[in-house]
């Protein structure tokens, strides 16, 4: 109903604008960062496998455990895993998180072209309008507030001035990997996959299939600086995280909460995309971000200069957020004349039908046959 769809949305951007504080502070160099993602996956397959088999029982665990969507989300893993291990190969190669997160945002836009391609998917010019400005006053509002985390004009122009292009190859590549796991999963999700009809009506039963992928890619990317002796090349790229020798590094109470957050919020993005689609969990996620930085940085206390700007940055919130509305007020127009003009031709058919359906008048008798009676 509206009701559980508003609350799946909001307890979604709660967690995402939770997710983001706490990253602050839980990826820390005293800790490998790829532990926390594998903890998370392995905290959301043992709450997917308990759900499971408390709905379905045991008789259901030939369907649990069975290949078919198995190897179907071991591909979604795969991409979703390169997109962390890209996006973690940037920042250890020396691309500031400015870049990282401000290219970051281009999620939103391509993830509208491919679900143009993939689902058919139509948008009306002013919904790519609105989608065009709304990515626009994103990405200015983000650099806005990464630029103006230096202290002083020099520390300014030095953040500028740190856009690289290996480093925006890997998080266009990164994000693209994303873009394309997310559709994927959707597909399966919302039964377009063949085969798997089943398994599209139960998302806790396709959420072990999902974390079980995604807990065997990323424990081998985990793995593998223990395993591989780096070459010369790759270790001059990774002096920035030095905690990559450490299986877990210094774990805290916040890395705990992290994980918490992690898993619960992937379970209520794979909903979120199985109730709507990836462009409204983009723009939701987006939103929620965007809310957050204007909110936190005021109640921390003027961080990152926020008095210096102030301003734009409130304009840049109210233009997003209305992009947002025109948006979405777009895709509620072309519903509703999508559903006239069905209504239009299914009258048209029903009409054609009834007038094929009357029988023509009965012919009068031939005059020598009434003669001949």
């Amino acid at each position: 109903g509206t009701r559980e769809s508003a609350c799946l949305v909001v307890c979604f951007a709660i967690l995402e604008a939770a997710r983001f504080c706490l990253a602050e502070y839980a990826y820390v160099r005293s800790v490998n960062p790829q532990s926390l993602a594998v903890v998370a996956d392995a905290m959301s397959l043992t709450v997917a496998l308990g759900v499971s088999f408390v709905l379905e029982g045991t008789k259901a665990s030939v369907k649990i455990f069975s290949w078919r969507p198995m190897w179907r989300f071991l591909g979604v893993a795969v991409l979703f895993a390169s997109a962390a291990a890209l996006n973690l190969l940037a920042l250890r190669s020396g691309t500031s998180a400015a870049q990282v997160v401000t290219v970051g945002y281009i999620y939103m836009p391509l993830s509208a072209v491919l679900s143009y391609y993939v689902f058919r998917r139509r948008y009306g010019t002013l919904e790519w309008l609105a989608m065009g400005m709304l990515t626009l006053a994103i990405l200015a509002f983000v650099f806005l507030r990464e630029q103006s985390k230096g202290e002083t004009t020099s520390d300014i122009a030095r953040i500028r001035g740190q856009y690289n292009v290996p480093g925006l190859f890997l998080i266009i590549c990164s994000v693209a990997a994303s873009v394309m796991g997310s559709i994927m999963a959707e597909r399966i999700f919302k039964d377009r996959s063949k085969g798997l009809k089943w398994w599209s009506a139960r998302f806790y039963v396709m959420k072990v299939h999902l974390d079980f992928g995604q807990l065997v890619i990323s424990s081998l990317v985990w793995a593998l600086p223990f395993l591989v002796v780096k070459p010369h090349f790759i270790s001059i790229y990774d002096k920035h995280w030095p905690m990559d020798r450490d299986w877990f590094g210094a774990w805290g109470w916040l890395q705990l909460g992290m994980v918490v957050v992690l898993a619960g919020q992937s379970w209520l993005a794979g909903l979120l995309v199985k109730e709507f689609s990836t462009v409204m969990r983009a723009l939701t996620q987006s939103l929620a971000l965007v809310l957050v930085m204007c909110v936190e940085d005021p109640i921390l206390g003027n961080r990152y200069h926020f008095n210096a700007r102030e301003v734009p940055s409130v304009v840049l919130t109210v233009i997003i957020f209305l992009c947002a509305v025109i948006f979405q007020t777009g895709r509620l127009n072309l519903r509703d004349i999508r559903e006239a003009a069905d209504l239009d031709r299914s009258s048209s058919d029903l009409a054609a039908a009834a007038e094929g359906d009357k029988e023509p008048p009965l012919a009068a008798p031939p005059a020598a046959a009434c003669d001949d009676a």
